[in-house]
């Protein structure tokens, strides 16, 4: 017979999937016993599930899919943080770097490999993207090229070859608007709009350097291009308005946030018409997520910006030393959820540490009103006390919102490097 506090699990597991989420404030570590043991579930049980089964997760009730079987070997798995775009447009493949770095297409549902060491754009800063509009191409830059991909035919082609070298935008958020016609390209140290369908270029550029920070992107609705990470300590993020119809960019930028440092987060466009960027604060002694209005115009380094019109504090994160990596989905039913990866460096194999709200844990947040918090899942990606990247593992939602791709060591000791990970999807309820 199991301990008590086993059957109490399995009871609040019972109305978790009766309510068809959790979206208290409380606690809720992972089980400590039974077969989805925080310490003894791992690819090592015998319960622990193949590539292209699932399981469900104990305490939330999310459904977890692994998609990839690479134990004893480093993980590389290519998620850029919050792009959209390596997910193909109907959310059934899905670009996954492997640990030889080369990039194959998986089919999402079971991980079986579509296409194998397909082409892609190289270098730290590179620009890959599937279309939003047509599930069988994704784009990649090479030289002065702007190039795509058919998945069907398994070929590249040329789409259109500029004035200057295509650089990247530092991998970290979309650049390619939600129709597929509008392009944000780096083109030689100048951030540039382009219109595909009429193959008109939008008048105004910004000078922009890509690295770790900072990074560039556009709005799911084309109308505002976002950078991330200027200003003292990379915490600045900006706007730049776009005029779809005169094919113009407005190049004097507005400050909306500097509350944290880093450049964590997502921009998305909701159901309401507004754009608004997904991230943190760290700063005033505040540690909230927020949904943000990018057409605030902020006083650097105040805190009234946390309340300022339009901005809304979803929850307070409580672990101490956490970090979390923050994505939106861009269109479809789901066009106003955003997702949240927590992470706490001190959760190793073992020795997890303290317990909180919200710690190592995947969540959804509404965006609009009714503003809702659903917590989906524990990622049991550990490591031994020093963030490596296995502990992060940045979850990557599709164009819809419907599924969500992460990285998990899922409890094995990570200790130098990378180490393991595998892939792992999580379905939106």
């Amino acid at each position: 017979m199991l301990p008590w506090w086993c059957r109490s699990l399995s009871l609040f597991l019972l109305l978790a999937l009766c309510s068809g989420f959790v979206g208290d404030d409380v606690s809720h570590p992972p089980p400590d016993c039974g077969p989805y043991a925080y310490e003894t579930f791992t690819p090592a049980a015998v319960n622990f599930p193949a590539v292209g089964a699932s399981y469900t997760d104990p305490i939330f009730g999310g459904t977890i899919l692994r998609l990839s079987n690479t134990v004893g070997s480093t993980s590389s798995s290519g998620i850029l943080y919050s792009i959209n775009g390596l997910w193909n447009a109907d959310g059934t493949r899905y670009l996954h770097q492997t640990p030889a770095n080369q990039v194959d297409i998986l089919n999402t549902t079971t991980g079986a490999v579509v296409r194998s060491n397909v082409p892609y754009a190289t270098g730290t800063n590179q620009a890959t993207s599937f279309a939003p509009d047509n599930p069988d191409i994704f784009y990649y830059t090479s030289g002065t090229i702007l190039k795509s991909y058919s998945i069907t035919s398994n070929t590249s082609s040329n789409v259109k070859t500029f004035g200057g070298t295509l650089s990247g935008l530092a991998s970290s958020a979309d650049w390619i608007d939600s129709t597929g016609r509008y392009f944000l390209l780096n083109i030689a140290g100048q951030l540039t709009m382009w219109d595909k369908t009429s193959d008109i270029w939008f008048t105004g550029t910004i000078a922009f350097t890509a690295g770790n920070t900072p990074w560039a992107g556009l709005s799911p609705d084309g109308k505002f291009i976002i950078i991330s990470g200027l200003g003292p300590s990379n915490n600045q993020k900006v706007s730049y308005a776009v005029n779809l119809v005169a094919h113009t960019v407005n190049t004097t930028g507005v400050l909306f946030w500097d509350a944290c440092f880093g450049d964590h987060g997502d921009v998305m466009t909701a159901s309401d018409g507004n754009t608004y960027f997904f991230s943190g604060s760290c700063r005033f002694g505040d540690a909230g997520l927020y949904r943000i209005s990018v057409t605030n115009a902020i006083t650097a380094d105040s805190s009234t910006q946390l309340t300022m019109p339009g901005n809304h504090k979803f929850i307070t994160l409580n672990v101490p030393n956490s970090t979390s990596h923050n994505a939106c989905a861009a269109f479809g039913t789901n066009a106003d959820w955003c997702f949240m990866s927590v992470e706490d460096p001190v959760d190793a194999p073992g020795s997890p540490g303290t317990w909180y709200a919200y710690k190592s844990e995947l969540i959804a947040f509404h965006m609009v009103p009714p503003f809702e918090v659903r917590r989906l899942a524990h990622h049991r990606s550990r490591v031994d006390g020093t963030a490596h990247f296995c502990s992060t593992p940045r979850i990557n939602p599709n164009w819809q919102g419907t599924a969500a791709m992460f990285i998990s060591a899922m409890s094995t000791p990570v200790t130098t490097g990378c180490g393991y990970g595998d892939l792992y999807r999580v379905e939106i309820p």
